[in-house]
């Protein structure tokens, strides 16, 4: 038994830390959409994608006072025009934030500057 779980524990966690995050790094694929995001203000904040007639899916988490970026998943952009990114607080209260709209092609890199709250 214990040798089983000393040959079936590490494949499990190789591939468990594969699936980790969806906070993009510097390593990650060319040609993608980026969204990279200066959190300037004290609150952590959820990052959502709007556009026109469809709901806003969530992008990721922006920590207080961090520069984050994220990997645009290419399902997020079809067939938008535009895409105006949404702020709103993590568990907190306080106001949404909305970007100016963005028009996107692929390969583009986004920096959105979120002031101080």
């Amino acid at each position: 038994m214990r040798t089983l779980l000393r040959t079936v524990l590490p494949l499990l966690l190789a591939a468990t830390s594969a699936c980790a995050g969806n906070t993009a790094g510097a390593g990650d694929t060319e040609g993608g959409t980026r969204l990279i995001v200066e959190n300037r203000s004290s609150l952590d904040l959820d990052i959502y994608a709007r556009s026109q007639g469809s709901q806003a899916p969530r992008v990721g988490f922006a920590p207080a006072s961090e520069t984050t970026t994220f990997q645009l998943v290419p399902g997020m952009l079809i067939g938008a025009r535009a895409v105006t990114f949404e702020a709103r607080p993590a568990g907190e209260r306080g106001q949404a934030v909305l970007s100016e709209p963005y028009n996107i092609t692929p390969g583009d890199e986004i920096t959105w500057s979120i002031p101080p709250q």
